[in-house]
């Protein structure tokens, strides 16, 4: 199963008796066995939120809340699962039953009442009966207008790979720009994790120490590594991926304040942030790999996670900066029409990897 731990002084069980600015309700049948996500766009009718609060019931798993950059959305709930969705950064993500998150006075997420969210319901049903399971988010806005924005931070390792009767270690290592407090933090993997760890590391890799709990402050141009272990008592591997029974994720999510100016380093992003493989392969040879085994998901992650310590900068940025933002569409797999599209849009990262030792 899917968990979360979280490491929060701002977290604690719901008690609000104010009414809410504004509620979120959902409401699914999960049939015996069954493993499955819902998804509704909604229109926020709040411009700061300064508290959120959660309930459900039956067999739900998690719940996120994310902002998109869409303007209108049908508002109909839909199963959402392999579907890929205009969903931006995260704004809450509950994990028990029940629960909520207060900011600190003077701190909001500042919202764009133009602008859809997007909520993420993931249910599993173990039993052998249909469960209908309902879901309450409540939003509070601040009793006067913030003075400081709050942002959110989502690490997510884009390459696992735990071999069959083995054990794996996933690392990433994430840039923070600015000088921000984490207010509230957790680590999110799934069953065969068996630890979760992350410090706080200077620009030139010098340990300043473990992240224990928030609130915790992050000094500008300073990293957050963290890592997660996997032990596999299964004859398959096992691989990254969103199921919480088949595949492994290893994620850091954290509220802070106050909001970094280029939100895309919110996602790990940049020349200095991504995942850190140890392997011995160059950046090239993972290339070869990875054509040779393209359409193969499980034979791409060993392939990424086989990449050496030096290779691996050239490679986070040619996989997974620029890939994604410039070739998505043709870049399925790693096949002829994404190497096309490598070559022609990403000719620099390209010709790094080529070249990296």
């Amino acid at each position: 199963m899917k968990r979360f731990v979280a490491a929060a002084l701002a977290l604690s069980g719901c008690q609000a008796t104010e009414s809410a600015s504004d509620t979120i309700l959902m409401s699914a049948r999960v049939q015996p066995g069954e493993e499955v996500t819902w998804c509704r766009y909604v229109k926020l009718g709040v411009d700061e939120i300064a508290r959120f609060a959660h309930a459900w019931t039956g067999s739900s798993h998690h719940a996120i809340l994310y902002e998109t950059d869409l303007e209108q959305a049908p508002s109909d709930p839909f199963i959402c699962d392999d579907v890929e969705l205009p969903k931006s950064r995260v704004l809450y993500a509950p994990e028990e039953p029940s629960g909520e998150l207060a900011l600190p006075d003077g701190v909001a997420f500042r919202w764009d009442t133009n602008r859809i969210a997007l909520v993420e319901w993931h249910l599993v049903n173990p039993g052998t009966a249909a469960v209908d399971a309902e879901l309450t988010l409540d939003l509070f806005e601040p009793e006067a207008p913030s003075h400081m924005a709050a942002g959110a931070l989502l690490y997510y390792h884009p390459a696992i790979h735990v071999p069959a009767l083995g054990s794996a270690t996933a690392r990433m290592r994430c840039l923070v720009p600015s000088d921000v407090t984490l207010w509230w933090m957790a680590s999110h993997h799934h069953e065969l994790a068996t630890g979760f760890s992350a410090q706080l590391v200077d620009r030139n890799g010098a340990d300043r120490g473990p992240i224990h709990r928030a609130p915790f402050q992050v000094a500008r141009e300073q990293a957050i590594e963290f890592a997660c272990d996997y032990q596999n008592p299964r004859a398959e591997p096992v691989i990254e991926g969103p199921s919480a029974r088949d595949d492994e994720m290893c994620m850091l999510a954290a509220i802070y304040y106050p909001r970094m100016d280029d939100p895309f380093r919110e996602t790990c992003s940049g020349a200095d942030s991504g995942p850190m493989f140890d392997g011995t392969a160059t950046c090239a040879a993972t290339l070869a790999c990875l054509e040779a085994r393209a359409g193969d998901a499980v034979g791409s992650e060993e392939c990424l996670v086989s990449t050496s310590a030096s290779s691996t900068p050239a490679l986070n940025q040619l996989v997974f900066e620029c890939l994604p933002a410039r070739c998505a569409l043709e870049c399925a797999g790693m096949n002829a029409s994404c190497r096309a599209c490598l070559e022609e849009r990403c000719l620099p990262e390209r010709a790094a990897c080529l070249d990296a030792p």
